[in-house]
């Protein structure tokens, strides 16, 4: 069922507190930082089981889409840049268009939507090639993250409340699990940050960058089909939040192994 879960050692009979069985406890190490592997949580035959995900595998999609767009992103950048376009105007004119789809999605205009969100991604990913075309900042990294927060969680909220009695629930356990795996995403950052770990892996980038099983394109791809089959978007909602959760968690047991419990 998971053909990619690798690498765990098997500690027969061990339990984890009252509600766990056999546990799978131990993850290969990675080599180097940049190589380090994402844990995933796998429930078979009663028991909880972990396992390692090689970053390669676990991004596939989000990996494939940086080497399609990144080439001609980066050359707009230098232009945009000799033109004195600075990173953090692309960033608020990302952050106004994704904001503009979500109203137009709350409004009842999925479709419509569309258009200012892929702009609006299009934007996001232009500022850091103005940025490394130029002087990369610390508050442009700053400004970036927090753009992409809110779009995240204004996205699924608009879609609430275009309909709030179908999509409430949904909506509600969603942006609550977006919430945890970006609390996950961030202390990870700050813990790595203290151990001077660095890694280049997903790109260059302001903080430390833990690979998760889903990431920017899955999530953009995600916000796309919800746009184009908006009824859909309860079912949709729970296993994508689902998954989240599960991304969240095993970035906490990759913490607890590489930081020490």
């Amino acid at each position: 069922m998971f053909p990619f879960l690798f690498g765990a050692e098997r500690r027969a009979g061990a339990a984890h507190g009252p509600l766990v069985g056999p546990i799978v406890t131990k993850c290969l190490r990675p080599q180097r930082a940049s190589q380090t592997l994402v844990c995933a949580f796998l429930a078979r035959d009663g028991a909880l089981a972990v396992a390692c995900v090689a970053p390669h595998i676990a991004t596939m999609f989000d990996a494939a889409l940086r080497r399609l767009i990144d080439p001609p992103l980066n050359r707009a950048g230098k232009r945009l840049a000799s033109w004195g376009v600075g990173a953090n105007a692309a960033t608020l004119a990302g952050l106004g268009l994704g904001l503009l789809a979500a109203l137009l999605i709350a409004l009842g205009e999925p479709l419509l939507a569309l258009a200012p969100l892929l702009l609006g991604r299009v934007a996001d990913g232009l500022d850091g090639a103005i940025a490394r075309a130029s002087k990369p900042t610390a508050f442009g990294g700053f400004f970036d993250i927090l753009s992409d927060f809110v779009v995240y969680g204004a996205v699924p909220l608009a879609f609430v409340l275009a309909d709030v009695e179908a999509n409430g629930a949904a909506g509600a356990f969603l942006l609550a699990a977006f919430y945890a795996n970006g609390a996950s995403f961030l202390a990870f950052a700050v813990l790595a940050e203290k151990r001077g770990m660095e890694t280049k892996a997903q790109g260059v980038k302001t903080l430390y960058y833990s690979a998760g099983l889903l990431e920017g394109g899955e999530t953009i791809a995600f916000f796309i089909l919800l746009c184009l089959l908006p009824e859909w978007f309860a079912p949709l909602a729970w296993a994508f939040g689902a998954l989240c959760l599960l991304t969240c968690a095993a970035r906490a047991v990759l913490a607890w192994r590489v930081f020490g419990a």
